[in-house]
């Protein structure tokens, strides 16, 4: 050790001092590392006993402070496989429930093995039991026609909805997100493998005639034939008036459009051989289910019955001149087939398939099978080809409820669809009726109309001196509902007529009585 002076004491003695230790470097060192030591060690104990205490509140929490270690099992790993075949735990459904400031009390199955630990003695959720369900749970909501929109009235109905490849996305989803909503038992047919969100087309084109229909050269000329004879027969259905669909006769659907009828009729049949009554409708048609149903309701589906909108045709089955074929039911308006009838239609299906395969009209098609089979059309009203829009006739009792309209643009069934829940939401039943129909759509008021004509419905006239005077006169006649004056006469209508053109004439209405007041 080297040797240093030191100051000395009275005594002879080096005089110690704090500065004179820290002077010195070694023992400085010396002093900073015990520091630090001493620090560190601190510094554990404190961690050790946070640790602790932590877990002495995480025990106590699950209620396993007292006899911690007494509760703690030992598992050997090669007797793990023996717990494995354990049957599964029971657990209940529980729904939520609103918070309400005092602990829902959840129930365990009886039938469950109990878990036997400190937690359950305590009243806490044992593994026996389900917690609440998140609030963050995604649930997948119904499709469209599912059971929360399906009425179960019209669950003895079957429905065919018929359009093409080529229309489908832009006619059906508004049908189908509207009035369909209600009907369980309905397909959709047509020309193409296509869906419709979840609802696929049924296509009932393509196999049509191969194999099973397969047609020869000599069928092949003699339809090519029959084609280019009526070319010169004016058979084209009668375009739509006022606001409605007009019907493209060059479009790929329209040109397959009679072939889907018969063949659809038997996927609706395949599909829902239980029904009751069989409905086949186009992509532009509305239906009342409930004034529908009220109709059939009338009718035993265990007999035969055809019924529709009473129509005439020519260009098939020779027929030339109105009037010689069967009455058709016209397929826009909805054609209506009984469980009975579709019996007897499906045993000659095939025959009528090939026999009427160059006819131009499937709904003219389907008249013709049923009626070789002795079934002709029962025609009871309510099924109407075009839109109840300006041009349109409306009848004269004003309680009579339309089963069907045609024709109609997708703004014009949303109108229907909104109509028909108003109804429902009033009444309890969607039993629409014209004067319904007449006041949302047309808004009448007794203002006179000049120039404006409404032809037929008179059921009398007389001289009068002015469009005021004529007025005067329907009203003091309990059934008229509407007049025409032309200059000199006052013709007075049982009806309300479509206004047309008229020039000089000068027309009105009686709107108060075109109402209904039955219930």
């Amino acid at each position: 050790m080297d040797r240093m002076s030191y100051p000395r004491s009275r005594g002879g003695r080096p005089a110690w001092s704090i500065s004179l230790l820290l002077a010195n470097p070694r023992i400085r060192w010396s002093l900073l590392a015990a520091v630090f030591l001493l620090v560190m060690y601190m510094a554990s104990t404190s961690l050790s006993s946070d640790l602790e205490q932590q877990r002495s509140m995480r025990s106590s929490e699950l209620g396993l402070q007292d006899g911690l270690n007494e509760d703690v099992t030992v598992v050997d790993p090669k007797k793990l496989d023996e717990h494995r075949n354990v049957p599964p735990v029971a657990v209940q459904n529980v729904k939520d429930e609103p918070v309400t400031g005092v602990t829902n009390k959840i129930v365990p199955d009886p039938s469950a093995p109990v878990a036997k630990n400190g937690a359950e003695e305590q009243g806490l959720i044992s593994r026996n039991q389900t917690r609440p369900k998140s609030k963050n749970t995604v649930v997948k909501p119904k499709p469209q026609g599912s059971d929360s929109a399906i009425n179960p009235r019209f669950d003895n109905i079957a429905v065919a909805l018929k359009t093409g490849k080529d229309v489908a996305l832009q006619r059906t989803p508004i049908q189908i997100m509207t009035y369909l909503q209600a009907v369980r038992n309905l397909i959709l047919i047509g020309d193409g493998e296509i869906s419709v969100g979840d609802m696929p087309m049924v296509d009932v084109i393509s196999q049509l005639f191969k194999p099973r229909n397969i047609e020869t050269t000599a069928e092949r000329l003699k339809r090519e034939q029959e084609e280019k004879r009526l070319q010169n027969i004016d058979i084209k259905s009668t375009p739509p008036k006022g606001e409605a669909v007009t019907v493209d006769e060059q479009s790929e659907g329209w040109r397959s459009d009679g072939h889907k009828n018969l063949p659809g009729f038997r996927e609706l049949w395949t599909h829902f051989p239980d029904a009751d009554w069989f409905v086949m409708i186009d992509d532009d048609t509305y239906v009342f289910f409930d004034n529908l149903a009220d109709i059939l309701k009338e009718y035993d589906p265990k007999e035969v019955y055809y019924i529709g909108a009473k129509n005439m045709f020519i260009g098939c089955d020779g027929v030339k001149n109105w009037g010689e074929g069967p009455y058709f039911a016209h397929g826009g308006s909805g054609i209506v087939l009984s469980r009975g009838a579709m019996k007897v239609m499906m045993a000659g299906l095939d025959a009528c398939i090939e026999q009427y395969k160059t006819c131009w009209a499937g709904d003219v098609r389907t008249a013709l099978c049923l009626r070789d089979q002795g079934i002709l059309l029962t025609s009871p009203g309510g099924f109407h080809k075009d839109p109840p829009n300006d041009e349109f006739g409306f009848p004269r009792d004003p309680c009579q409820r339309p089963a069907t309209f045609h024709h109609l643009l997708v703004k014009q069934i949303q109108r229907l669809y909104d109509l028909e829940r108003k109804r429902q939401a009033e009444t309890g039943t969607g039993r629409v009726t014209f004067a319904d129909i007449y006041y949302d759509w047309h808004n009448p008021t007794e203002a006179l109309e000049a120039n404006i004509d409404r032809k037929g419905s008179d059921f009398l006239n007389i001289r009068v001196v002015s469009a005021e005077a004529c007025n005067r006169l329907c009203r003091r006649q309990p059934e008229c509902l509407s007049f025409v004056f032309d200059g000199t006469k006052c013709w007075l209508k049982n009806q309300i007529p479509p206004p047309v053109e008229g020039i000089g004439f000068i027309s009105g209405i009686i709107p108060d009585r075109y109402r209904c007041t039955a219930p």
